[in-house]
Formats: C-alpha cells, sequence, structure tokens
C-alpha cells in the first residue's frame, strides 16, 4: 500500500518513467499510419527527447520509433544516435539505420563498423550493412570475413547472405 500511494501521488507530479516508455511505444506502433503533419510533429517532438533526454532508455526507445518514421529529420536524429556516449543507444541507431534505405544510412553504418569501439556495436552495424547493396558496404563486409573474431565473420556472412540472396 505505500508504494501504491507514492506511485499514486508521482502520477499527480506529473509522468512517470514508465508512462514516458509508455507513450513513446504507442507512437511507435502508429507513427508510419498518421497523416504528414501528425509525422512531422510527433518526428519532432520524439527527436527531442532524444536530444535532451538523460535517461539512456529514454533516448533508446526514442530512436526505436524514430525508425519507423517515414520522414528525413528521423534519420538525421538517428545518424547522430550512433554517437551516443551509451553502447545501447549506439545498437539502437544501427538497428534503426538498417530499417532506413538511404544511401546515408549505409554509409553510417559502414562508419559505425569502422570507427566504433564497441564489438557489439559493430555488429549491429554490419548486420545491418547487409541491407544496402553499396561498394563500400560489400567492401566492409568482405573484409569482416578475414576479423580474427568469429562473431564479426559470422555476422558478416549473414549479411553479405542478404545482400546478395546467395549463400
Amino acid at each position: 500500500p505505500h508504494f501504491q500511494n507514492q506511485w499514486k501521488k508521482d502520477r499527480e507530479d506529473g509522468p512517470i518513467f514508465q508512462d514516458r516508455i509508455e507513450e513513446i511505444r504507442q507512437v511507435r506502433k502508429n507513427i508510419a499510419s498518421m497523416n504528414e503533419e501528425d509525422q512531422q510533429q510527433w518526428t519532432k517532438l520524439v527527436s527531442d527527447v532524444y536530444r535532451y533526454e538523460s535517461s539512456p532508455e529514454l533516448r533508446r526507445e526514442a530512436v526505436m520509433t524514430l525508425a519507423e518514421s517515414p520522414l528525413p529529420d528521423a534519420e538525421a536524429t538517428i545518424v547522430k544516435a550512433c554517437t551516443d556516449r551509451v553502447e545501447k543507444v549506439r545498437i539502437a541507431a544501427c538497428k534503426a539505420l538498417a530499417k532506413k534505405k538511404s544511401d546515408n544510412a549505409g554509409r553510417m553504418l559502414a562508419t559505425v563498423v569502422q570507427t566504433d569501439k564497441s564489438m557489439s556495436v559493430k555488429l549491429a552495424a554490419l548486420n545491418g550493412l547487409g541491407n544496402f547493396n553499396l561498394p563500400e558496404s560489400r567492401s566492409l563486409l568482405r573484409n569482416a570475413l578475414d576479423e580474427k573474431s568469429p562473431a564479426m565473420q559470422y555476422e558478416a556472412t549473414l549479411a553479405l547472405k542478404r545482400m546478395t540472396g546467395q549463400d
């Protein structure tokens, strides 16, 4: 009862963390089917959540939501998220870019593979490169086959199969 009373009091003061997460997830489910004006409004609001939020979990949720927005402004924020200080946000950014179909998204994933210090982030970027049949993507994936890391080799193999449609 004590905690329930505290939660009720917290909600009276404003939205709590879980409510904010749920709202962002609701936008994610609906943004692709919204009219363009609503998409612009929500893309800006969710981009602002990414830019100004201190919570890595909320920033990650924002990036995942922006992946579903068809607007170029969404992709610009996702690209910024590729350099976030928190690994799970950068991983979400790589997964989000993999859903975009622009050459810029593919080039950014290639940059992440080459520059990020985290193996988990590099793996997410390698995975995403399989969605982009660009010369730099093919080259990076071929080079990843020669990496010492079996995880890098495996991810590069899967990405090349997806890119080429061949085993």
